[in-house]
């Protein structure tokens, strides 16, 4: 899966409760899960921040049951903070790559689920998007704050990279990957996010 193409007028609450639990399905019913991902039990927490924004987390046990839950959870392995508005670009592909990373199958794996559970720290994105504001988001792993390392780069590569179209160490050599902070989190992040 590579994007996600919802209407722009979609409400927080609608998405989150009907139309991400529609993704998952699909994408189940596409590839299911190895399996080794019995036990397992992946949790992520959206705090969607504006007027129309709000608070969601996903759970998904054995790869195979998910959950979301409004308000969210303690202990998320991975919290994402963004604006309503960017929040808002990202589901309708106006900027790819944030949010479809967690329903492609490929990510399911028991290798990148243990790979997270050791992941600390948060990650700062921001990426420039033609003709517009830049587009920004926090992600912060199993509750960390640091180590901390920010990625800067165009919307329209992130996506590639996102896609496995651009190889990252090819877009830093190049200049279009450019980052701030903690070269060894950056790497360890590389892992599971490509």
């Amino acid at each position: 899966m590579n994007n996600i193409n919802v209407d722009p007028d979609v409400s927080v609450q609608k998405f989150f409760e009907e139309i991400i639990p529609s993704i998952f399905r699909e994408s189940l019913a596409q590839t299911p899960p190895p399996e080794d991902m019995a036990g397992t039990e992946f949790r992520i927490q959206f705090n969607i921040t504006g007027e129309r924004g709000g608070v969601y987390a996903i759970v998904v046990k054995d790869a195979k049951e998910m959950q979301v839950i409004p308000g969210g959870i303690p202990n998320p392995m991975i919290e994402i903070t963004l604006s309503e508005s960017d929040w808002r670009r990202s589901i309708t592909s106006k900027v790819g790559g944030l949010l479809t990373m967690f329903f492609d199958p490929r990510t399911r794996t028991r290798s990148k689920y243990d790979s997270l559970l050791e992941t600390r720290g948060t990650f700062y994105l921001e990426l420039s998007v033609e003709g517009g504001e830049p587009f920004n988001a926090q992600l912060r792993f199993n509750t960390t704050d640091t180590p901390q390392v920010k990625l800067m780069m165009s919307a329209q590569d992130y996506a590639a990279m996102m896609k496995r179209e651009l190889n990252p160490t090819m877009a830093f050599m190049q200049g279009r990957l450019k980052f701030k902070g903690d070269m060894g989190f950056l790497m360890k992040l590389q892992s599971f996010m490509t």
